[in-house]
């Protein structure tokens, strides 16, 4: 199965998409909602803000976490825990 992502955002009850998908009549869609709204795309100053101290900690630990593709970033996104 292939599977392919879209954002958006909730607006008085529909979904609003930031690029409008092109769906055949018929598709089947799951919408998953996150526990906790975080986006690399659009962050807010508090995600910026624990995003750069959580870098700078895991720095001066001499730790690392090495990017190389969209799911690694996804990852660490994942991984993230808002305080």
């Amino acid at each position: 199965m292939t599977v392919r992502t879209y954002e958006g955002h909730v607006e008085q009850g529909q979904i609003r998409f930031k690029d409008a998908p092109t769906l055949p009549e018929g598709a089947v869609v799951y919408v998953v909602v996150p526990e906790k709204q975080v986006s690399a795309i659009d962050p807010t100053p508090k995600q910026i803000a624990l995003m750069i101290r959580e870098s700078l900690d895991q720095y001066a630990a001499g730790e690392f976490f090495e990017i190389e593709s969209a799911e690694d970033l996804e990852l660490l996104i994942n991984e993230m825990k808002l305080t």
